[in-house]
């Protein structure tokens, strides 16, 4: 039965149709990737034609007509959009796909909230006065049980997926040489004053022990310059020393429990690893990176790219001196650096 409606803009012929009702299309948890628990204060926009997204006591609320939201979703997947905002923090894009045939509401897995990427640092003395520096020493720092943590002394320069295989890599130190000119972090060269025994597979450290960064050669050019197989993740100054190494095999294999982003200074891995120094293995995109770190002569240590770590355990060890720890210390994803400094005893 059709009538007609007359307004302002004109005369118009309509009929009935279908009444369509708004209802949830998906509800789930928000969890604050330091905290564990749901945040506190966090806003939801959605980016799909036709869906709302709101947050209601820790729980993403997407809401809508489900057949404009979803269209032909009994046989045709969809992905709905979302971004949630936080007070600061930088916008974080969600997706949320819904499989063909999907019943409504979605109950996905809880939303994890990225957190800001800090460091955690500080400086080891002795206990007595003058309270000089310990140099050299050794600082361990492990996840809270069961959580399995490898510290990196140089972030990763590429993203890695969850279930990479990490593993530790012995090297065998062949020479040294410096570096020639600076590089900046994201080059794929490197300027060496000599390239006498380097080639495709070489591993390079470079920079300061404490800092160092290991890259894989994949070849040379004219005028000592060395292609490395993926980017720096560090500026590297003109003058840095450089060890040049031999790989062997891989041992003690594990996985990646967690993905990591580049930036990231360490591994959630499925077992502990005490290799000195690690690999992710990942094709073409591989990473070495010295484990474990040390002080440096003013007793400074220094872990870059903590993320989504609440607790860690501390210990700090060096020859004459009692061994420190291992003591848990609570990281704060507010503060860059998280500083804990240790006096040690004789």
């Amino acid at each position: 039965m059709t009538s007609t409606v007359v307004n302002a803009t004109g005369s118009y012929l309509t009929m009935p149709g279908d009444v369509l009702q708004t209802q949830a299309l998906v509800v789930a948890p928000l969890v604050d990737q330091w905290t564990g628990a749901a945040p506190e204060v966090v806003r939801a926009r959605s980016t799909s034609p036709g869906a709302f997204a709101h947050v209601t006591d820790g729980t993403l609320v997407v809401t809508g007509v489900p057949e404009r939201a979803l269209p032909s979703l009994a046989t045709t997947a969809r992905t709905l959009g979302v971004v949630l905002e936080r007070p600061g923090r930088a916008p974080q894009s969600v997706e949320i796909d819904a499989p063909a045939g999907s019943l409504l509401p979605l109950r996905p897995p809880a939303v994890l909230l990225t957190a800001a990427v800090v460091a955690v640092a500080g400086r080891v003395r002795e206990e007595d006065h003058p309270h000089p520096p310990v140099p050299g020493a050794t600082v361990e720092v492990r996840g809270v049980a069961p959580q399995r943590i490898v510290t990196l002394r140089a972030p990763l320069a590429l993203d890695h997926d969850a279930g990479m295989t990490v593993g530790g890599r012995a090297l065998t130190q062949t020479g040294t040489t410096t570096t020639a000119a600076a590089s900046p972090a994201g080059s794929t060269r490197v300027v060496l004053t000599t390239t006498t025994g380097i080639g495709g597979g070489t591993v390079l450290a470079l920079g300061e022990q404490q800092r160092e960064e290991h890259v894989t050669v994949q070849g040379l050019e004219p005028g000592n310059v060395v292609v490395l197989r993926v980017p720096l993740a560090r500026t590297v100054a003109d003058g840095a020393p450089v060890r040049r190494h031999t790989a062997g095999a891989l041992t003690g294999a594990t996985t990646l429990v967690r993905a990591v982003e580049r930036g990231d200074g360490l591994l959630v891995t499925a077992a502990n690893s005490n290799a000195a120094v690690v690999e992710v293995s990942d094709g073409t995109r591989t990473e070495l990176r010295s484990a474990h770190l040390r002080t440096d002569p003013d007793g400074g240590w220094r872990l870059d790219g903590v993320r989504g770590i609440p607790r860690i355990e501390l210990t700090v060890s060096a020859a004459g001196l009692t061994t420190y720890g291992p003591v848990a210390h609570r990281l704060d994803g507010t503060s860059d650096p998280n500083v804990i400094d240790v006096e040690m005893s004789v």
